[in-house]
C-alpha cells in the first residue's frame, strides 16, 4: 500500500472514497512516515453507516454461532493474505 492509497468506508458493502476534505493520514509508529490514507466521514455519512448497521442487524443476529466463526475466520484469512502480499 502506498502513502497515496486512500483505505474506503464500506456501507452496505459500497466503498465511500472521494471526499478529500475528510481524508486523514495513517501513521506508522515506527517510521513517523505515513504509510495511507483513511476516509473520515461526516454526520450524515455516520448516519447513513448506522442505518446500514441496524438495517443489517436481524440477519446477523439470527445467523448461527458457527457460520459466524466461518465468516470470521474467512476474513482472517483475507487479512492474512494481505499482509503477507505487503511483505
Amino acid at each position: 500500500m502506498s502513502a497515496e492509497h486512500v483505505v474506503p468506508l464500506l456501507i452496505n458493502g459500497q466503498p465511500i472514497n472521494g471526499l478529500k476534505h475528510l481524508q486523514f493520514p495513517v501513521i506508522s509508529a515506527s517510521s513517523g512516515e505515513t504509510v495511507h490514507y483513511a476516509q473520515g466521514a461526516n454526520v450524515a455519512i455516520a448516519q447513513e453507516a448506522a442505518k446500514a448497521a441496524e438495517d443489517a442487524f436481524p440477519g446477523w443476529s439470527s445467523t448461527v454461532a458457527q457460520e459466524k466463526r466461518v465468516l470470521f475466520n474467512r476474513a482472517a484469512e483475507v487479512s492474512l493474505i494481505r499482509v503477507e502480499k505487503r511483505h
